[in-house]
Order: structure tokens, then C-alpha cells, then sequence
């Protein structure tokens, strides 16, 4: 009897069949699918890695906004004085109603008419054969075209008044400030007006 449980105690463990310990396994077909599909899935989240980020970040609960702090207010003195803001914005409505100002008078204001006495010109009574006889009247003037002008004339007027003329537009602030600055320290009086300056002046005023 004692030799009968040394026996079974001597036994190896039992074995299963071959067939039931292999699982189951994919056919080439479905192998070589799911490797195309696992390929296609890396290459797209290669080639636009931000798609994916932000569908990962999208899923994330968004927090709430945080409040922009109030600012504060201002106390005291600083309460009389403006801000910048304030006075910036004065200074572009001043320009822009200077502007709008000069526009509309430039528009809506018609050309006077010429002053009668820049338009005087002496009495010239002359023989059958075209010489002059005599000459009077309350002015010595007469209307010339400027090509019956010697050009050493021409040159000698715009040297005396406006040097500048043919580069210039019809008004010169540097002269006026340059004339105002002479005046007022004393270094004699000077003209800043231009030759279409005086010319306004004269012919329309």
C-alpha cells in the first residue's frame, strides 16, 4: 500500500491537447489591412501635426474667462487735469476742423473780381501811322505780353522779389517766419510774401 501514493505523487502535470493552447490568428489579408491602416493614421498625424494637438486640446474642458481688473479711479487733483487720451483726441479734432474749414472755404468762396485800379492803364493817343502822340491818365501802366519782356528784366524782378519763384509754391512759410523773426528783433523790416502773394493782393484786394 505505501508504494501506491509514491507513485501518484510522481505524476507530471497533466498536458492539453496542441490545438487548445493556440489562439486564433489573422489571415495575410487582414495583416497586411490593419498595416495600411496603422501607415496611413502615422503619416497624416505626421504631415499636420496641429490637427491632432488641437483636437487633443479641444477635448480638454475649456476654463472660464478671468475678468479684466477695473481701473481706478482717478482722485484729487488728476481729476481737473485730462489724460493723454483726451488731449491727443483734441488735437486730431482741431486738424481735422481746420481742415474741413480750409475745404469748405476754398469751395464754397467764388474768385472776387479784379480791383479796378490794378486794372487802370494809362491813355495812349497816337498818329494815323501807329507813333504815339502823347500819354496820360492816373497811372503810367500798360499791358505788355511777358515775351515782349527782355529776359534780363525777368531775371532782375525775381531776383529783387521772389529768387525762389520757379520752385516754390504760391506761399512761402520759411520766408514768412524768416521775415516775422527779423521784424520782431529788430533787424529790420522784410517782406516774406511772394510774387503770387503780392500778385493777390494787388489784383483782388
Amino acid at each position: 500500500m505505501s508504494d501506491e501514493p509514491q507513485q501518484q505523487g510522481k505524476q507530471g502535470p497533466v498536458r492539453r491537447p496542441r490545438w487548445a493552447s493556440r489562439e486564433p490568428q489573422d489571415t495575410p489579408a487582414e495583416t497586411a489591412e490593419a498595416e495600411a491602416a496603422t501607415t496611413a493614421e502615422a503619416g497624416a498625424t505626421a504631415e499636420n501635426p496641429q490637427v491632432a494637438d488641437g483636437a487633443a486640446a479641444g477635448a480638454a474642458p475649456e476654463g472660464k474667462k478671468g475678468k479684466k481688473p477695473k481701473r481706478p479711479k482717478r482722485k484729487g487733483w488728476r481729476r481737473i487735469f485730462p489724460t493723454w487720451r483726451m488731449v491727443l483726441g483734441g488735437f486730431i479734432l482741431i486738424i481735422l476742423l481746420c481742415v474741413g474749414g480750409f475745404m469748405a472755404g476754398y469751395m464754397l468762396v467764388d474768385i472776387p473780381a479784379a480791383n479796378s485800379a490794378a486794372t487802370k492803364q494809362s491813355n495812349v493817343y497816337l498818329y494815323a501811322d501807329g507813333t504815339q502822340i502823347a500819354r496820360d491818365g492816373e497811372v503810367n501802366r500798360e499791358k505788355v505780353p511777358l515775351k515782349e519782356v527782355p529776359l534780363h528784366v525777368q531775371r532782375a524782378v525775381l531776383a529783387a522779389e521772389d529768387r525762389d519763384f520757379y520752385g516754390e509754391s504760391a506761399v512761402d512759410p520759411k520766408a514768412m517766419i524768416r521775415a516775422a523773426w527779423n521784424t520782431v528783433t529788430g533787424k529790420g523790416k522784410q517782406s516774406g510774401s511772394t510774387i503770387t502773394q503780392q500778385y493777390v493782393k494787388n489784383y483782388y484786394l
